[in-house]
């Protein structure tokens, strides 16, 4: 039996369905089918944690050696709508990535729209929330009374891996004061060369809200898609630190020995 076949067991045994037993343990459920459908080797620690709490199993037990992790295929019991969302996450490798990828698993004409659309209108609002913060919060007022800086959005590692799209992309439409901008040389060239750099946040509020709905009304949850992501970029840095520890660690070894 794997660890997928495992867990979809006992949550079984609790009379619930995979939807509900996300919502249960506060996991977007798109996350819980990827790591049901064999993703359960690369997913956070946390959520794997959050799975077996929720099930009143010990994590150890995955450990076990009845277990067989060389057979996370695990799809098979999911419908194909259900295979398709999983495979599309599985690709992506940026928030528009992912949400293009279920856009072009989607297939109508109002998600062949939305292509190219929601990382720059998520980022939008965000400058939105930290805009309302300052101005109306009036801790700010106070703090700034007394020599406070305002925390500034960051826009980071800006380049565009899609050549569908401008190489200024993530520049030009998100340029607004305040702002950090930490673009890759490339990008810092291209913009250089044939960027815009104009003013071009302000007034997209109502239009960055209404991309949201229709993506929501599509049946994407943002929240989903950053959430995977987040945990893929932290098991990708872990990876990284755990590799650059065991090289020094090899050299100390070598010195040592």
């Amino acid at each position: 039996m794997t660890r997928e076949e495992f867990i979809k067991r006992k949550i079984k045994e609790k009379g619930v369905t995979l939807k509900d037993y996300a919502r249960m343990i506060n996991m977007p459920y798109s996350t819980l089918l990827s790591m049901l459908a064999g993703n359960l080797g690369g997913a956070s620690l946390d959520n794997v944690v959050r799975i077996c709490n929720g099930l009143d199993t010990n994590i150890g037990v995955l450990q076990s050696p009845n277990m067989d992790p060389s057979a996370e295929n695990g799809m098979s019991n999911l419908s194909e709508r259900e295979k398709k969302l999983v495979r599309q996450y599985r690709k992506a490798g940026s928030m528009q990535d992912a949400v293009d990828k279920l856009l072009e698993a989607n297939g109508s004409d109002e998600a062949k729209a939305l292509e190219g659309k929601a990382a720059v209108a998520n980022a939008r609002l965000a400058y939105e929330l930290f805009e309302n913060k300052f101005a109306n919060d009036p801790r700010w007022a106070a703090l700034e009374a007394k020599g406070a800086k305002k925390q500034r959005p960051l826009w980071a590692s800006t380049g565009t891996k899609n050549a569908a799209y401008s190489d200024c992309k993530y520049v030009d439409e998100l340029v607004a004061p305040f702002v950090v901008n930490t673009m890759p040389e490339k990008t810092l060239n291209a913009l250089a060369d044939h960027g815009n750099g104009a003013p071009s946040i302000k007034g997209t509020y109502e239009e960055s809200h209404a991309i949201m709905n229709k993506l929501a009304d599509l049946g994407i949850n943002i929240k989903d898609v950053t959430d995977k992501l987040e945990a893929d970029g932290v098991a990708a840095f872990i990876k990284s630190w755990d590799t650059v520890l065991a090289d020094v660690q090899a050299g100390i070894d070598r010195v040592n020995g």
